[in-house]
Formats: C-alpha cells, sequence, structure tokens
C-alpha cells in the first residue's frame, strides 16, 4: 500500500496574491507516526540501499569549501560551495565549474543557493544583493533578476522559480514563500504567512525546504519546526502529511514565551528532553519509501518507512555501510543529508573522522560523497 493513497495533493487554497493560512488544515491530512525511542543501534544501510562512494579530485582547480547544496541529477552531481558551483561526473571528475564571484555587474557576491534548468544551465542565488543570475557553464552571464525579498532557498519549477524568505518580510509582504515567474520577472503569488510566534527561530533551518517529486510540476515544503510536510505547486500550496514524533511534538505555547535569544530557546527546548522535532530533510522513492530526519535529545535522527511495511519504519541515528571502512560509522548530528528528488542522499562524510579510518586521504582533502540510493 502506498504511502500516499487517499492523500489530496492538490487543493486550491487562495487567490492570486493572498498568503495561504496555516490554519487550513483539510480533514484528510495524513498523520504519519514515528516512535522515537526506539531507535536502531545497528543499521547497515547496504541491506537496504545501494551505497556507495564518490571521491572528489584533490587538485588546485578543484578545492571545494564548506558545501552548501547538493544536487545528483542522472549522472551528473552539482554542488556548490560558497563561491563556486561545480559539475562533476558520478566518478568524481569534474566536468564544469562556474566561479564568477566578484562585485561586476556580470559577477556574483556568493552562491547562496543554486537550481539547474531543463537546458543544463544554473540559476544561482546570491542573497546578499537580492538577485538571482542566469549563467551557462562557460561561466556567461545570461539572465539576472534583481528581487526585493531577502531570499534564502530557491526552487526551480518549469518556467517558475519558488523563493523562501522564512522569517524576512519585506514591506507589506508577510509571507515565507514567493512564485517568481521566470518570464516577466516577476513575483505572482504568495503563499504561507509568517507565524509571529515561531519567526525568530525560522532561520535555523534544515538541508531541504524544497523536495522533488514523481510529478515534474509539483514539489515538497517542509521546515525544521513544522511536522508538516506540504504539496507546492505554481498555484496551489496544501499540507499533505503530518508527523507525529511519538506525542513529543512541540506544543505552540512553547513557542509563545518570550526568550531572551536563540540560545536561550534551544536551552529550553532541550533542558527535559521532552520535545521530539522535524523536519530537517524528507524525501519519496519511486516504490513509496519514505524517510524523514528530525531532532530528538539533541541527536539527529531517521525514520525509513518501507511501502511494504509502513507503520513499523527504521529508525536511527547512526549507520554504517559496505562501503565504509571496516569500523567506521556516520553519526547523523555531525553531517548533513542531502536529500534528492528521487529518494536517494548524498552525505558529504567527515574528512576529519574519514582519514582516521582510510588510507590515501587526509583532513584537509575534498570531500568524499556519500551515495545512498533505493535499489
Amino acid at each position: 500500500m502506498n504511502l500516499f493513497r487517499n492523500v489530496l495533493f492538490l487543493l486550491a487554497l487562495l487567490l492570486l496574491g493572498a498568503c495561504h493560512r496555516s490554519t487550513d488544515v483539510p480533514q484528510n491530512l495524513r498523520s504519519v507516526k514515528v516512535t522515537v525511542n526506539k531507535a536502531s543501534d545497528e543499521v547497515c544501510l547496504s541491506d537496504y540501499f545501494s551505497a556507495s562512494l564518490v571521491k572528489l579530485p584533490h587538485v588546485d582547480s578543484v578545492l571545494v569549501g564548506e558545501i552548501t547544496r547538493i544536487h545528483n541529477k542522472g549522472n551528473v552531481i552539482y554542488l556548490s560551495d560558497v563561491s563556486s558551483v561545480f559539475k562533476f561526473s558520478e566518478e568524481g571528475r569534474l566536468v564544469g565549474k562556474i566561479n564568477r564571484q566578484g562585485e561586476a555587474p556580470d559577477e556574483y557576491l556568493n552562491v547562496s543557493d543554486f537550481q539547474i534548468d531543463d537546458n543544463g544551465d544554473v540559476w544561482i542565488l546570491c542573497r546578499s544583493n537580492h538577485s538571482l543570475y542566469l549563467y551557462s557553464w562557460d561561466n556567461r552571464l545570461k539572465k539576472r533578476y534583481s528581487v526585493d525579498l531577502w531570499i534564502e532557498n530557491i526552487r526551480l519549477m518549469k518556467d517558475k522559480l519558488f523563493l523562501y524568505t522564512g522569517n524576512e518580510i519585506s514591506g507589506d509582504n508577510a509571507c515565507q514563500l514567493h512564485v517568481f515567474d521566470l518570464s516577466s520577472g516577476k513575483v505572482i503569488r504568495n503563499f504561507k504567512s509568517v507565524d509571529k510566534h515561531q519567526s525568530s527561530y525560522l532561520f535555523v533551518k534544515g538541508a531541504n525546504i524544497f523536495q522533488g517529486s514523481p510529478c515534474d510540476t509539483l514539489c515538497y515544503f517542509s521546515q525544521l519546526f513544522n511536522d508538516t510536510v506540504y504539496s507546492l505547486t505554481s498555484s496551489t500550496f496544501s499540507p499533505m502529511i503530518t508527523f507525529d514524533w511519538d506525542g513529543k511534538n512541540i506544543p505552540s505555547s512553547f513557542y509563545e514565551k518570550n526568550y531572551d535569544n536563540i540560545m536561550d530557546f534551544f536551552q529550553h527546548l532541550h533542558s527535559s528532553n521532552a520535545y521530539a522535532y522535524g523536519i530537517n530533510s524528507f524525501a519519496v522513492a519511486k516504490d513509496g519509501t519514505l524517510s524523514v530526519t528530525y531532532f530528538y535529545q539533541g541527536k539527529c535522527y531517521c525514520a525509513v518507512f518501507f511501502a511494504s511495511d509502513e507503520k513499523n519504519p527504521m529508525v536511527f541515528s547512526s549507520f554504517t555501510a559496505s562501503c565504509l571502512p571496516e569500523g567506521y560509522r556516520v553519526d547523523l548530528s555531525e553531517t548533513s543529508v542531502y536529500s534528492q528528488d528521487d529518494g536517494s542522499w548524498v552525505i558529504p562524510l567527515d574528512m576529519v573522522s574519514l582519514s582516521e579510518h582510510m588510507e590515501g586521504i587526509s583532513a584537509d582533502s575534498n570531500p568524499i560523497l556519500l551515495m545512498v540510493k533505493p535499489r
């Protein structure tokens, strides 16, 4: 039985230019329960998924800084750091690089996020100057838009870009999501009002605000301090699945209290070990396998719902894989999980700890990527 059976994906909830209200919850919203205190200590991902390593070359032309985004499309791996976007084959060979960091009109200040269009060109978000840039792989600027929004993440969908601004409000626009038309260069629709109680904490966000789906006109949207996954098109925004963290979800009253700062907020959040929260990443494979990462008692966990037994998810906070050195475990709390449109994950491994288990690499080597794919 598919996890999404009888779930309403598309619901026209709004008029042009109006924000979707988070209180508009359909009666058939699916609730999925995760028993957070039953995590497995011995999980070998190779027993359930295809797992392999991609070693990025360590040469002067390929010096990757801290990774900010990874997209695995077909046989190509795209990733970015703050200054560049790289294009690698699945064997780890560099086949392209966009490096136009600077202050000239055809340059960006930094790479905040990026997307690959149907032609293989790259849309780059520079949050610092409110701009969107379209580059070809010969480092030629093809188009630039300035948008009066503090954009944090982008998601390309045909001729539209979804823009996520979190708690940043521009003028009278108090929405978190915006639909940007690439033909006209204008925002044509807005979704999801900023929650005044949660707005101070929304900048602490997961690695995967947007996630793809089997349909190329629909994507998924989720946030760290929101237990709901939404379906999103250029004209609709609908709650789809809500996660029950075994009754440990953060109550709305917790956000309504006054905290001195974000550190004070987290100290109260973790002091009693009473709450679990997500969603840090979310992915759905073609066979219906669903994965979600969340936090509980200061640790990151992953719950995998297999289509054959969706009521009993596999829950773990660390794992091994046959492609990894013997005795080496990946701790989800110490890495980032980049979920992909086909339900797979790409996980940059910690080079400091990995160098202690693997010969021929050092702590300052370029990242090694763990590719985890559905079989």
